[in-house]
């Protein structure tokens, strides 16, 4: 069985949540199937280690030609490479490529979801006042909800990364088995290896990490935090650090950089920090998906404090693999609980550890992959 995997999005070694999901959905894919992989970027953008790692794991890689007219393209690799099954990596930004390939093959595809897009969107309204901004976020939402519901229909799979985006998916169509789990995982080999401290962490320190832009949901829950609950935290702990990484980190929330507050940026890799750092924080009030920065601190074994959305669509528990916290005086006092009790701290960062090894490594992935295949009759039992 030959797969054809195209991704907007690539980059190795990965530094957040979209690239890992390309990264692992490679990984799972090359374990069930002849794999080809079609990288919508040129080249030249891409690392050395990049292409290492496609060429290691794939029969073949393509990448954009932008001097190539899709029209040109696809139908010449079609005819190539000859594939069971088109897997669209973030389909849900491929809405356009999506149609015109089904305009052009009977070939199966595969809409492969990070998230409910339109949730993403439209969550912002619950923490919006600009009225102007409201209108704004509705169109945009009416947008993403209209194609949602078209490549639900046209599509012959859409997967989901949760139990919760699965239902919304399955709300679109009248056909409910079109809609299949393809959950975000880890490789945990990943995060065995022993890491120097080479910032000299100190204790007590804690850790925010995701991608930023403005008015996004890791602006909003940074500026909640530092604003409701680190403000009180710094006053009990007057040498706490809460170390903030995450692309364009330093451009949308520079501002709040001070002794006790250290905006990183970009980095090459997350591992130094969060290795070292004594609790994980994911504050988040709106957003959509399942947080691969959950699942990376607990490879880490890490304690970890997050709101209630923040942790949604992975299967924890309150008090036994994290903590849960919603309103700032309760995210304040989970936080002294974790820094003041090393017991606690312990528990929930081995609870964490042994839910992603039992539920969130490759090998899950790539039966989740498997059963897309079966039910698309690509391979048998």
């Amino acid at each position: 069985m030959k797969i054809l995997f195209t991704t907007p999005i690539f980059r190795f070694p990965s530094i957040g949540g979209p690239e890992l999901r390309i990264e692992t959905s490679i990984k799972a894919l090359s374990k069930i199937s002849n794999l080809v992989c079609y990288i919508r970027l040129p080249k030249l953008r891409l690392t050395s280690e990049s292409d290492n790692f496609l060429n290691d794991l794939s029969e073949e890689v393509y990448y954009l030609d932008p001097h190539i007219p899709k029209d040109v393209f696809w139908p010449q690799i079609l005819e190539n490479e000859k594939p069971d099954l088109i897997w669209f990596g973030y389909g849900n930004i491929s809405y356009v490529l999506m149609k015109y390939l089904k305009s052009i093959t009977n070939i199966p595809l595969v809409c492969d979801t990070d998230s409910v897009w339109s949730k993403f969107i439209l969550r912002e309204l619950d923490v919006e006042n600009n009225e102007k901004r409201k209108i704004e976020i509705l169109d945009a939402g009416k947008i993403k909800e209209n194609e949602e519901e078209s490549w639900v229909d046209f599509c012959d799979v859409t997967t989901a990364v949760s139990e919760i985006d699965m239902e919304y998916y399955k709300s679109l169509t009248k056909d409910k088995n079109k809609i299949h789990l393809f959950s975000n995982v880890i490789d945990l080999s990943s995060y065995q290896n022993c890491i120097e401290n080479i910032y000299n962490i100190t204790s007590p320190s804690l850790y925010l990490a995701g991608t930023f832009w403005k008015n996004s949901p890791m602006e909003d829950a940074t500026r909640w935090l530092v604003d409701k609950v680190f403000s009180n935290l710094i006053i009990k702990y007057p040498n706490l650090k809460l170390y903030i990484l995450g692309k364009k980190s330093t451009e949308i929330v520079g501002d709040l950089s001070n002794q006790n507050i250290l905006v990183v940026g970009k980095v090459e890799s997350v591992l130094p920090y969060l290795k070292h750092v004594d609790v994980v924080l994911v504050p988040l009030r709106f957003e959509s998906g399942t947080r691969f920065k959950i699942l990376e601190a607990m490879a880490c074994k890490k304690a970890i404090v997050s709101t209630t959305l923040g942790a949604e669509g992975i299967p924890v528990t309150d008090n036994e693999n994290i903590l849960i916290a919603d309103e700032p005086n309760i995210f304040y006092q989970k936080v002294v609980d974790l820094i003041e009790n090393k017991l606690t701290k312990n528990k929930l960062a081995k609870n964490g550890y042994n839910l992603v090894k039992e539920q969130y490594d490759i090998d899950n992935l790539a039966q989740q992959g498997k059963a897309i295949c079966k039910y698309l009759g690509l391979i048998n039992d």
